[in-house]
């Protein structure tokens, strides 16, 4: 097999072309699930700091995800594929078949949403233990 600047005489032209992508695409496929997978390991809900003492991260973590769940279905899906699975705008919009623009507003309501919430339940949460050091 007679081979000139890595590309062979003897398989066609054609096929190494599909060779060749098919190549680039699983290479990009791996990269592509490392970042993501990177990106879940590294924002683990349990390793958020809470705000009040009496609060533990298991609580904490079960107010983030109730947090979430109490999200329209929609607005929580956006939201889920933004910040747990790491998806751009543009990957939600083409794979909701929405524009970037509705990625946007449904996040930034989310987020809104999300930070009412949170922040009524670590008032809450600091409430009950001033509360409890009292008595």
């Amino acid at each position: 097999m007679e081979v000139q600047e890595g590309i062979s005489i003897d398989i066609p032209i054609n096929e190494q072309i599909f060779r060749k992508t098919k190549q680039v695409f699983i290479d990009w496929l791996r990269q592509e699930t490392r970042r993501r997978q990177h990106i879940t390991d590294s924002v683990e809900i349990s390793d958020l700091q809470v705000a009040g003492p009496g609060h533990d991260r298991l609580e904490m973590r079960n107010d983030v995800a109730n947090a979430i769940r109490s999200l329209p279905p929609k607005r929580k899906e956006i939201f889920e594929l933004r910040h747990i699975y790491g998806y751009s705008y543009k990957e939600i919009a083409e794979l909701l078949g929405i524009s970037t623009k509705t990625v946007d507003s449904q996040l930034t309501k989310a987020n809104l949403q999300l930070r009412k919430i949170l922040q009524t339940a670590i008032f809450a949460a600091i409430v009950q233990d001033v509360i409890s050091q009292v008595n």
